[in-house]
């Protein structure tokens, strides 16, 4: 299920695998057995019980990218 949805969003996955320090194993682990891990199961919890992920990880990105910006 979630490589599907990888290979749907993502065309491209060195960057997806540098991120992963280029094991492949990693993302293949991941994706075979990420209902397993505990920050799935973390995060399932959360939205199970009313969190809103998509502004949490929202805000993450652009604290991220700001900080992008100032190192340039």
């Amino acid at each position: 299920m979630l490589r599907e949805l990888r290979k749907k969003y993502i065309k491209d996955a060195k960057k997806l695998d540098e991120i992963l320090d280029n094991v492949r194993c990693s993302k293949y682990y991941i994706e075979n057995n990420f209902t397993d891990i505990k920050l799935f199961k973390y995060l399932r919890y959360l939205r199970e019980n009313g969190a809103d992920l998509n502004t949490f990880f929202d805000g993450d990105i652009k604290v991220i990218d700001r900080s992008r910006k100032k190192n340039v």
